[in-house]
This record gives C-alpha cells, structure tokens and sequence, in this order.
C-alpha cells in the first residue's frame, strides 16, 4: 500500500481504488492526510464556505404513539424514558409529553402539541428538524404519517425540513411487516422529505451493510439521505467495502446529499469516545479524522461531508473542516418547554465563530444541504440567545471554548 499513488491520484483529479483506501486508513501521517483530504474538498466545494444548520432531534412520546392522538405521549406505567442518543433534552417543568401518573418523566411531543410546536420552531428559524422514537416503542405506521402530514400542513413557505433517522424507518417496516418501499412512499407522500443515515454497526469486508438497501428504496421515491459511516469494530476491510457500496450507490442513484462522518456514542475518559454498541472499543480522534479525510478522499461523488461536533467535541469538529468536512453539522436543541425556545447545544454565534476561526465563511442551510439565505433568520437567531449549554453526557472538555 502506497500513500504516495493515492496523493498522486487526488492531485490529478483521478478516482481512488480501494488499495489507495487501505493506504489512507493505514497511514499515520496526518498532516498529509489532511492536505490530501483539502485538494479532494475543494474539487466538490471550491469556495471558501463551511455550512451549518440550526435544529436537532425531537422526541416523540416517552413510550409509542397511542392510536387515540389525545393520548400521544403518555408513557406506560413503569417505563424508563427512551435513549437520547439521538439528540439530548433537558428536563423541563412543561406539561409538553407529560407522562402518565406514576411512570418517569417523558420527553415525548405528544400529537395534539407537535402542529404548533412546528410553527413555533419555524418561527424562531429552525432549518433542520429530525423526528425519534419509533426504536423505543411499539410504532404504528399511521399515527406516523399522520404526525409528519400534520407538521407539513402547519408549516409555512420557510418551514424547516423534517427528517426520520433511517433506523426509524427500519423499525417501521418491521413492525408493520410491509416492504421498505411501501413505508417509505407513505411517509414521502404524509411530506418526509430527508432520511438521515446514522453510523452503522460493524460491517463485513465481504458485503455492504443492508442498511444501504432502504437508501436505494428512499432514492428511488425521491427521497435524498445522507450516508452514515460504520463504528466500532469495523476493521479496515469493512470501512472500505462500506465506502465502494456507498459510492455504487451512489453512482446509480444520485440521492446521498452528504456524508455525515460520526461516530457517535458517549464520551469516555481523555479523548476517546465509545460507540453504545460496540463493546467498549474506544474511537479516538486521530482515528476519526484519519478516517474522515479518507472518507472525503474517496467518495468522489458525494458533495459534502459533515464533520461530527456532537460525538468529538466542537474543538475536533473545528480541526475537521480541515480534514475534508465542508459542514459542521446541526446546533443540536435541548430543554424542549412550551412556548420557550428551546437551547442549543451549540448557540449560533459559536458555530459561526468556529467556522471562521477554521479559515472558512458560515453558510446557514436546510436539511437537504441547500444554502439558506441568513435573511431568512435575521432577527431570530437572538431568540435562542447565545448562553452555552454544557451537556453533561457530551462531556466539558467537549463543549466549545471562547477564545
């Protein structure tokens, strides 16, 4: 394996093979590394722009949808809320997804609450909103497609784009036991718009991941996603099979609008994250961004790559704009109250500060990656006011610094 005819390739516009792959990942030269990922994003992004999106994940009930929309969030007596590894919400003192008498506090947007909840998040200039709890429950299809067609009948002509985690959409149709295809067109058509393709298990050198096979039925529907890389054990073997299968796919479809480079899990001791489901194999930050500018290096037909501020830390995520990674990802949201704007995990200004302190201009965008003029939010973004939010599962030595 050759660093050196991987770096010729890149300088001459040419396409990687999955031996120059295996020499990316094998390399610990990162400083080459870096300037290799830098020629590959500019061929994509030529201008000197980072882009950003404000929003984050929304929960949905404590414990399922109730077929009756006036019951939506209560959860079961007993029940432990959901996991929020999709997106972290601060108690609140709100009756917003009240649980019911005697089971824990839940977090869950009840039905009757999510219409103007949507309005309310446009209104303050939201651009990217995700949708979860369908893993933490018994979903049912219906209740689903009608919270999505009753969010896409609140919004207005600037209403942010709503999305569903690809595992979500999974649970779905293995609850409901119907194909891919049919639960996907029957949410595109109640207005989803995104699937978002979260990091994937461990992936075999010897075939893709199925998880690309709802990508391949979202583009077919019309649907665009980002792609997801896969964490934890995954050797070298199973990260470039994952990659060629994602740059196939993408070659016949055309739908991944980005990249989204994780990994995400909880923050362990130093700078080491671990993945929930990896049995405790440790995912530093060298490795992260060794794998990010391979990552960038290779899939040439991909537009962007999002870096992952949330699971690294901001300071990592400002290093990987270097590193390949045209985007910083999403503010993130928390402390859901009603008719309180919610925190950021990341405030506005600090996103926009990291940005230009890596050498690039902000550019605000939707969740399809499209720019979005910052008229759109003059005026607003103050509304999530600029106080910092250190969330205790990120970890202190994640959270942003002033400098």
């Amino acid at each position: 394996m050759s660093l050196r005819i991987a770096a010729e390739k890149i300088e001459q516009g040419r396409r990687l093979n999955e031996r120059d792959a295996a020499a990316l990942l094998a390399s610990h030269n990162l400083a080459e590394l870096g300037l290799l990922a830098e020629q590959a994003r500019l061929a994509h992004n030529p201008e000197p722009l980072a882009a950003y999106a404000i929003g984050g994940s929304i929960p949905v009930a404590s414990r399922g949808l109730s077929p009756r929309p006036s019951k939506m969030g209560e959860s079961s007596p007993g029940s432990p809320p959901p996991p929020d590894n999709r997106g972290v919400f601060a108690p609140r003192s709100s009756k917003m997804g009240e649980s019911a008498p005697g089971s824990p506090s839940g977090i869950g947007i009840r039905y009757d609450e999510i219409e103007d909840l949507a309005r309310r998040l446009e209104g303050w200039g939201a651009t990217d909103l995700a949708l979860y709890g369908a893993l933490d429950s018994e979903p049912v299809l219906s209740e689903w497609v009608a919270l999505l067609a009753a969010i896409h009948a609140a919004g207005g002509v600037e209403r942010p784009v709503w999305r569903l985690a690809a595992a979500e959409v999974e649970r779905l149709a293995a609850q409901e036991e119907l194909p891919l295809d049919t639960v996907i067109g029957r949410l595109r058509d109640a207005g989803l718009e995104m699937i978002a393709g979260e990091p994937v298990g461990p992936v075999p050198a010897v075939s893709p991941h199925p998880r690309l096979a709802l990508h391949r039925a979202a583009h077919a529907a019309g649907i665009v996603s980002t792609a997801g890389p896969p964490e934890g054990a995954s050797d070298a073997g199973g990260v470039i099979a994952h990659l060629a299968a994602i740059r196939e796919l993408q070659e016949s479809t055309g739908g991944f609008v980005a990249y989204v480079s994780g990994p995400v899990g909880r923050r362990g001791r130093g700078d080491v994250l671990v993945p929930d489901h990896s049995g405790g194999v440790p995912v530093s930050s060298f490795h992260y961004l060794r794998s990010l500018a391979a990552a960038r290096c290779f899939l040439d037909n991909v537009a962007h790559v999002q870096a992952a501020w949330e699971a690294q830390g901001a300071k990592i995520g400002e290093v990987a704009l270097r590193f390949g990674a045209d985007d910083l990802g999403s503010t993130g949201i928390c402390g859901l109250q009603a008719a309180l704007p919610p925190s950021l995990l990341m405030p506005v200004n600090e996103m926009e500060r990291l940005i230009r302190d890596s050498g690039f201009t902000p550019r605000l965008r939707d969740g399809r990656y499209k720019p979005i003029s910052t008229e759109r939010i003059a005026g607003r973004v103050s509304v999530w006011g600029s106080e910092l939010r250190v969330v205790p599962q990120f970890g202190a030595d994640s959270a942003p610094s002033e400098s």
